[in-house]
């Protein structure tokens, strides 16, 4: 059974037509810099590392839960502004 209306997918299909592939991404990362996100968090968000250098390895000093607080806030942040929810 289909859940979608054909409002939800005439509205999805508008929002794809129009915005760029990327947008997201690049909406995230203002958002994440403007509310002084941690740019090692960011890269790690949106997978820009170089090898050897991931933030999960093995010699890591990355702070996973803080991460995750950090993602979780800007991401609730950025859905309560745009209106996002589940379709």
């Amino acid at each position: 059974m289909d859940k979608f209306s054909q409002t939800d997918r005439d509205t999805l299909k508008q929002f794809v037509d129009f915005a760029p592939l990327n947008s997201g991404r690049h909406l995230l990362t203002q958002k994440a810099i403007d509310n002084s996100v941690s740019a090692n968090y960011i890269d790690s968000y949106l997978g820009h590392y170089a090898a050897g250098e991931e933030p999960l390895g093995k010699f890591s000093t990355f702070d996973v839960a803080n991460y995750i607080d950090a993602i979780n806030h800007i991401t609730t942040k950025i859905t309560n502004e745009y209106g996002i929810k589940e379709l």
